[in-house]
């Protein structure tokens, strides 16, 4: 409903909602331009705020309301107070506001700080931060001298400490570990601590053997005195015109390495990026590199690299970096009686090469040089070629899974350009799994302690070496005899057929504080044979796991269903165990350990990898695997002694209870000693942070 209308002033500040221009209202009924039933409403209107005021005994009088309610200031009270006459929809929002303030609101400080640690004197963080609200509500803002961001939540973000925030700055000077955009809460204090790291900027451009500028991929390793070695520092990719702009640690040994050879990654069917160690970028920026590197598949130019240290604050220019021509090496893949190999991997990396195992398939050769392995498959008559760095001698192995070259992987040497043949030793040899005369696909083939399946038809191709080989098929609860194949005069097709197993039925009282009511049962036959694991479990404490195994001589193993990561701790336990026909009951008991956790830090808190050993009470090595999480939660599993950058790193074992001595060595930053406790059924976390 409208309000009453000053006909005697036409303010253009006044409401006139439902009044047209001439003074007449929307629905006819006019007195002096205002409508009966607006004008009586809005003299009810103002008596009843008049008495209710009265009532609460205001010191002031109100401001004269309009017909919907809304306290609006009058043309006079706004000149004499030099305040503007708000209309009916800023009216409406202070009063949301006021409602929202009697709302009951979180203990929360009214200004939150993101603070900076890790600056280097007399050089501030330039750059501005940007907060987002769980991708809704942003704040922006300069970084003062103290390294601190103080910022007052925007309307909607009540309760920031109950958030997920992103912030998003890019300084030439500084980044963030691990993310350019990273995403943390804020504590209940309204603090959150960002560890900053130091940059130098190294600049330059990438040509190919005619000068030309060229796209490549840039990286940076770690460098020592035996050359270079991983993690990856940094990494970027140039433009179209070769030039790049890279940024990397300061005052530490690099090496420089510019390549264009990319084609194997696709066959193996990684990211490019996938297992760096290096400085990020955002998401979108990783995603437009890995583009950009991706249609570059360039085999016929060789790496270039070079040595260099960037400083602190002082963009640097280098050089160009000439990618080199390669040469190609042609061969032949065969059997020992001729028959090409067709469709099998031909993989070749350098001969002397003192890092062969880098990622990317890149090699530091004993001639100071970085050089590309390569790969490829074989043409249907066997044949292949690889473009390979001229002058380097290479090792070529070929591998298959069609056939399976169980008597050995051909390998040979040859030196680009050349030509190399690869012939496999042992005889071929065809198994047919069958039921009832009928091809059985994707059985089991057991040969001695490996196992393959069958194809489509049945079969399965395998080079066998000389000397007595058992083997038997298997599928469901359906098995076949073990055969031996003698180490001569071995017939071209070995038929292996299916029968119904004989199960005999396994009983085994697992006596354990706390009560185990699941377990992993692994049988390993004797002597010889493919071990098979069994996951189980009880339904009460008195009652046994029940399994169902053919009969034999096996080693059982018992351990935990989930591998410590369900908090069982269950420690491994070996017997020697003879299961008959009729069946067999046996009590064993159950004993528990604990597990380690490794997080390693960097001085300004940044998460860093490195090597490890673990030593036990009496020195004996009990050094496992690693496992840690990557950003998408997916796990990485790394060998023996070795700490991953990822994230925590959880020890792959189960330990005896007990005093164990934990030697934790960084590249860069020397090495730590710490003696930790491991207790029964408890996870043990062992904080490494160099000074």
């Amino acid at each position: 409903m409208p309000g009453p209308k000053n006909t005697s002033s036409k303010d253009a500040s006044s409401p006139n909602d439902g009044v047209t221009n001439d003074g007449v209202t929307n629905d006819g009924d006019t007195i002096h331009g205002v409508t009966i039933r607006a004008a009586l409403l809005a003299v009810l209107a103002v008596a009843a705020l008049l008495v209710l005021g009265w009532l609460l005994q205001l010191p002031d009088a109100p401001p004269t309301p309009n017909a919907n309610g809304s306290r609006a200031v009058t043309q006079e009270q706004a000149q004499a107070t030099g305040s503007k006459v708000p209309d009916r929809a800023a009216a409406s929002k202070v009063e949301r506001q006021a409602l929202t303030a009697n709302e009951p609101q979180p203990d929360q400080p009214s200004e939150w700080t993101v603070q900076l640690v890790g600056m280097r004197t007399n050089v501030p963080w330039s750059a501005p931060l940007s907060i987002t609200f769980e991708g809704r509500l942003e704040v922006h803002g300069a970084v003062d001298a103290d390294g601190a961001f103080r910022f007052v939540p925007p309307p909607g973000a009540r309760n920031p400490g109950m958030q997920h925030l992103r912030v998003s700055a890019a300084d030439p000077n500084y980044r963030i570990p691990h993310a350019e955009h990273r995403t943390a809460p804020l504590q209940h204090t309204g603090q959150m601590t960002l560890a900053v790291e130091a940059t130098a900027i190294l600049r330059g451009r990438v040509v190919d053997p005619d000068g030309n500028g060229i796209l490549a991929r840039m990286r940076a390793f770690m460098w020592d005195a035996d050359g270079p070695r991983e993690p990856l520092r940094a990494r970027t990719v140039c433009d179209e015109d070769g030039f790049y702009q890279i940024r990397v640690p300061p005052a530490v040994p690099l090496l420089l390495v510019a390549d264009v050879t990319q084609a194997t990654f696709q066959d193996r069917g990684q990211s490019l990026f996938a297992v760096d160690n290096s400085w990020p970028t955002s998401s979108s920026a990783m995603e437009d590199l890995a583009r950009r590197d991706a249609r570059q598949s360039r085999a016929d130019l060789v790496p270039a690299s070079q040595r260099v240290e960037g400083e602190f604050c002082m963009p640097r220019d280098l050089p160009d970096l000439q990618l080199g021509p390669t040469s190609v090496v042609t061969g032949r893949a065969a059997l020992a009686n001729g028959q090409p190999l067709a469709n099998v991997w031909i993989n070749a990396g350098p001969a002397q090469a003192s890092k062969p195992a880098w990622h990317y398939l890149l090699h530091w050769t004993d001639r100071q040089r970085i050089v590309p392995g390569g790969r490829t498959r074989t043409n249907a008559d066997g044949t292949f070629s690889l473009h390979l760095a001229t002058g380097e001698q290479f090792q070529f192995m070929a591998t298959a899974e069609r056939p399976l070259l169980l008597a050995g992987e051909p390998t040979a040497v040859a030196t680009a350009p050349g030509h190399v043949e690869l012939t496999a030793p042992g005889e071929l040899i065809t198994l047919q799994a069958l039921d009832q005369g009928k091809p059985v696909p994707r059985a089991w083939i057991d040969i001695d302690e490996f196992r393959w399946r069958t194809d489509a038809t049945g079969s399965l191709q395998v080079t066998l070496k000389p000397g007595p080989v058992r083997v038997r098929s298997r599928h469901n609860v359906h098995a076949s005899p073990w055969i031996e194949l003698p180490a001569t005069g071995r017939p071209p097709v070995v038929a292996l057929t299916l029968a119904a197993q004989e199960l005999s039925d396994v009983r085994i009282h697992l006596q354990s504080k706390p009560v185990l009511l699941n377990a992993m049962f692994t049988w390993q036959p004797l002597p010889v044979g493919v071990a098979f694991r069994l996951a189980t479990q009880r339904n009460a404490s008195d009652e046994p796991f029940v399994l169902h195994i053919p009969p034999g001589k096996y080693e059982l193993s018992i351990h935990d269903v989930h591998n410590a990561q369900g908090g069982v701790y269950l420690l491994p336990s070996n017997y020697q165990v003879t299961v008959p026909p009729e069946g067999l009951s046996a009590t064993y008991d159950a004993t528990f350990g604990g597990t380690i956790e490794v997080d390693v830090f960097a001085p300004n808190r940044t998460r860093r990898g490195g090597t490890f050993s673990l030593t036990d009470a009496s020195g004996n090595d009990v050094t496992p695997m690693t496992m840690a999480w990557d950003g998408s939660g997916a796990a990485r599993i790394a060998e023996a002694g070795t700490l991953q950058p990822l994230s925590t790193n959880r020890l792959a074992a189960v330990f005896p209870a007990g005093s164990y001595t934990l030697t934790v060595r960084s590249p860069t930053h020397g090495t730590v000693t710490r003696t930790v406790i491991v207790t029964k059924r408890s996870r043990t976390h062992v904080p490494i942070e160099f000074q």
